[in-house]
C-alpha cells in the first residue's frame, strides 16, 4: 500500500524546496527561564538573494546575523552585551501555518557554552487593508440578461471612500461609497435615454469577489429596473502555476512533487503532477473561492484506485494547506494524510 500511495501522489524523490516566505514584520515573544515574556518586533527583508533583518525591543534595535531560511525552519542570531559580557542569542523556529513561527532560543558566551534557553514564538503582522479599496473588473446584468462590463476604481482616505466606474461609454463618479459588515453600497447617477437615474449597487465582498445587485429608481423614487452585479479583483491570487507540494504519509514519511495548474474554458481547470517517478495528468481539478479539489485515478495491482486532494489557498496566494485521501476499489477510504504546498518561484 505504501508503494501505491507514493505512486498515486507522485511524491517520490528529492526535489528542491522553496523557502518559507519570511519577509515582513513579525511580533515576537521571548520567554525567559523565569517565565517572564519579553516582546520584540522582527523585520526581515531580502535583497540580492540575501536576507537582512533587525529586531527592536525596549532596549533598542539590533541587526540579525546568520539568517538561514528553508521551507521547514527559520534561524538567526543576535550579538548583544549583558552587563559587560558579550553574548550571542540564537533563535531556531519552525513555521506553523503561513503566519506563525514557534521554536526556542539559546544564549551562549564567548567560549560557546550555553548559558540560558527558552521558548520563542512570533506572529506575522498583517497590514489592515479595506477589502473594498482598489481596482475591480465588474459586470452588471441588464433586465434583458445582457452583461455590461465596467472598470471600477475605489480609493480610501482617512476612513472615507470615493471612486469611479468606467466603461467604453465614459466615466461615472460615485456619489457615495460605504462599506460595513462586509457589504459595499455604492450610489451613482446613471444616464439612460436622456435621463439620469439614481442607481444603488449593494454587494457582499468575500475572497476577492463582489456579488450583489443594482437597482435603478425613476423620478418618483420607485424601482425602474434591477439586475445582478458582480466584480473580481484583477490579478487576485489564483492557483494557476507551479507548486512545490509535500504529502505526509500515515507513517509520517514525506513525499514531494510539483503540481502544475492552468485555466481553460472546458474544463475550467486542468493540471498535472511531476516527480522523479514520472508525470501524471489530473483527472479533475476544481477551484472555487480559494478551495482546491484534485482527483486522480490510478492503476494499482490490477485495480483502479482513486485519490482526492483537497486544500485551501492562503489569502496571499502563496501557500496551500489541506489533506489527501486514497480510496480502494470499493470506494472505501484506504489511507489519508496531510498535504501542504508553496507556490514555486523561478530560480
Amino acid at each position: 500500500m505504501k508503494l501505491f500511495l507514493s505512486l498515486a501522489l507522485c511524491m517520490v524523490g528529492s526535489l528542491v524546496a522553496d523557502e518559507f516566505p519570511i519577509e515582513g514584520t513579525w511580533n515576537a515573544v521571548t520567554t525567559l527561564p523565569s517565565d517572564e515574556e519579553r516582546p520584540a518586533t522582527v523585520v526581515l527583508t531580502k535583497k540580492d538573494e540575501k536576507y537582512e533583518g533587525v529586531v527592536s525591543t525596549s532596549n533598542g534595535e539590533s541587526s540579525l546575523k546568520e539568517i538561514k531560511i528553508s521551507k521547514e525552519s527559520v534561524s538567526f542570531a543576535i550579538d548583544f552585551d549583558y552587563n559587560g559580557v558579550p553574548l550571542t542569542f540564537t533563535v531556531t523556529a519552525k513555521p506553523e501555518g503561513e503566519d506563525s513561527l514557534k521554536g526556542s532560543w539559546v544564549a551562549v558566551g564567548e567560549d560557546g557554552g550555553e548559558l540560558a534557553t527558552g521558548d520563542w514564538e512570533a506572529d506575522r503582522v498583517i497590514p489592515e487593508v479595506s477589502p473594498l479599496a482598489g481596482d475591480w473588473k465588474a459586470t452588471a446584468e441588464d433586465p434583458d440578461g445582457n452583461e455590461l462590463a465596467f472598470d471600477v476604481a475605489i480609493a480610501e482616505a482617512e476612513g472615507k471612500f470615493s471612486g469611479t466606474i468606467n466603461s467604453d461609454d465614459g466615466s461615472l463618479t460615485m456619489k457615495t461609497v460605504s462599506f460595513e459588515d462586509g457589504e459595499a453600497k455604492i450610489e451613482i447617477g446613471f444616464p439612460y435615454d436622456g435621463q439620469l437615474y439614481p442607481v444603488t449597487i449593494t454587494a457582499k465582498i468575500e475572497d476577492y469577489k463582489m456579488s450583489g445587485n443594482w437597482v435603478a429608481l425613476n423620478s418618483d423614487g420607485d424601482e425602474e429596473a434591477s439586475g445582478i452585479w458582480k466584480a473580481v479583483r484583477p490579478g487576485a491570487p489564483t492557483v494557476e502555476g507551479a507548486w512545490d507540494v509535500t504529502a505526509t504519509m500515515p507513517d509520517e514519511a514525506e513525499y514531494k512533487a510539483i503540481y502544475y495548474f492552468e485555466s481553460g474554458d472546458d474544463p475550467a481547470w486542468k493540471g498535472k503532477v511531476v516527480s522523479e517517478s514520472g508525470e501524471l495528468a489530473f483527472d479533475k481539478v476544481e477551484v472555487e473561492d480559494g478551495e482546491l479539489v484534485v482527483d486522480m485515478e490510478l492503476p494499482y495491482d490490477g485495480e483502479t484506485v482513486e485519490v482526492r486532494v483537497k486544500a485551501k489557498m492562503s489569502k496571499d496566494g502563496k501557500s496551500l494547506v489541506g489533506n489527501w485521501v486514497a480510496f480502494d476499489g470499493s470506494g472505501q477510504e484506504a489511507a489519508k494524510g496531510a498535504m501542504k504546498g508553496y507556490r514555486k518561484t523561478e530560480s
